[in-house]
């Protein structure tokens, strides 16, 4: 069962974040044959205010201010629509756009730095804030192995039922693509790692997806990118562009959203009744009437269901980008990770471990090839390019996995 969660308990134990759901925007209109443009004049007219599931970040900004972060113009309390009376069209602006998730928020510090605040209930959502706080205070040089993303901060606005974490400026980790196998073994070496050690302290995430991972990249890109759309820069000035490797500038990723996450007292004795989040192919946990389940032998189910979605999911909706080539060395741990009977499947020990051997049997050149969606032409040209580079890099003595 899971353990009652205090600060003392988790300190004895030892997420935007972009989240998935989206706001959607539908307003009604009386004359059906002015259905689209009515609707989109509307839309234009409801975002030059800001809207109610954004009134909570600008009611906060000068509290924000104060503590040294910088929201976007349009969560400033004087702001005025960049767009209106002009002749630009509002979808340039960045003003424009608005909230992917409520309770996610971007913002700039003194110094120029980004970071991520989420709003979390200090009720509802204390497991997440306990979590956060105790996790960030666990040394990086001592346990390289934490991947959880880390609270730099938790401000506490007065008269608030919400407090404000404050998290690194993360982008989604397939946004620049893997240039090199190696690159990919890297991603999951640190996923697993990281999995394991929140597994360590008897901690089950119990919401791992492939969007419950980000990357701190963005030393790969020209100029940060919008959280919202990551191929504009942030102010909107233009595009945005991947200039750097991981292999050159390696990359740690994390596991963020602890907001489903609990603490145990035993991983083999854990008991959660379903359903919670994750893939909803996991069979104890999306069958009818299912009973309580190992949400520890769920996360590993969950886990394999990432890499299988990059690697060999053939499901247009499901996969990542569309299977790859010349990455069967995965297969079998895979299938184990994702094995219906979950007393089948391996612990995360174990799914770390034998992966360490997977990798460390793969050769310099197959770490260093490049990585194919199948039924997809890899032009001679670009053969030429990729090879090339990744003899200079050879030369030079770059890893062919880009270790943190």
């Amino acid at each position: 069962m899971p353990s009652t969660i205090d600060c003392a308990d988790a300190l004895d134990a030892t997420s935007t974040i972009v989240a998935s759901e989206s706001i959607t925007e539908s307003p009604a209109t009386p004359n059906p044959s002015e259905k689209t443009s009515s609707a989109e004049g509307i839309k234009k007219l409801r975002r030059s205010e800001v809207l109610p599931w954004e009134e909570f970040w600008r009611d906060q900004c000068q509290f924000l201010k104060e503590h040294g972060y910088t929201l976007r113009a349009r969560y400033q309390p004087e702001w005025k629509p960049s767009w209106l009376g002009t002749s630009k069209s509002p979808y340039e602006c960045e003003d424009y756009q608005t909230l992917v998730n409520p309770k996610i928020l971007d913002a700039s510090r003194e110094d120029g730095s980004l970071v991520t605040f989420k709003r979390l209930h200090r009720e509802y959502d204390k497991i997440e804030i306990i979590l956060g706080k105790v996790f960030v205070k666990i040394d990086p040089k001592r346990l390289p192995q934490n991947h959880c993303v880390p609270f730099l901060d938790v401000l506490e606005p007065p008269n608030c039922e919400y407090v404000i974490a404050v998290m690194p400026y993360l982008i989604d980790w397939g946004f620049a693509p893997f240039e090199t196998i190696g690159e990919v073994v890297e991603f999951f070496r640190q996923i697993f790692e990281g999995l394991l050690f929140m597994h360590d302290r008897h901690v089950a995430h119990e919401d791992i997806k492939f969007d419950n991972i980000m990357a701190d990249s963005l030393s790969l890109f020209s100029y940060p990118p919008h959280p919202s759309y990551p191929w504009e820069k942030r102010d909107f000035s233009g595009w945005t562009k991947v200039v750097r490797s991981r292999t050159k500038h390696p990359i740690k990723y994390y596991l963020i959203d602890f907001g489903l996450s609990n603490l145990f007292d035993s991983k083999t004795d854990a008991s959660v009744q379903p359903p919670f989040g994750g893939t909803r192919n996991c069979p104890e946990v999306w069958k009818p009437n299912a009973p309580p389940c190992n949400p520890f032998l769920v996360d590993v189910f969950c886990m394999g269901n990432v890499v299988h979605q990059l690697l060999f999911d053939q499901d247009y909706y499901n996969s990542i980008g569309g299977p790859k080539q010349d990455f069967e060395f995965m297969r079998e741990l895979v299938d184990d990770m994702m094995n219906p009977d979950p007393s089948k499947r391996p612990l995360m020990k174990e799914v770390v471990e034998r992966y360490e051997v997977i990798y460390n049997g793969l050769g310099e050149w197959k770490l260093r090839s490049p990585v194919i969606t199948t039924r997809k032409r890899f032009k001679l040209r670009k053969r030429v390019v990729h090879w090339t580079k990744q003899l200079v890099r050879m030369a030079r003595g770059i890893p062919a996995i880009p270790r943190v």
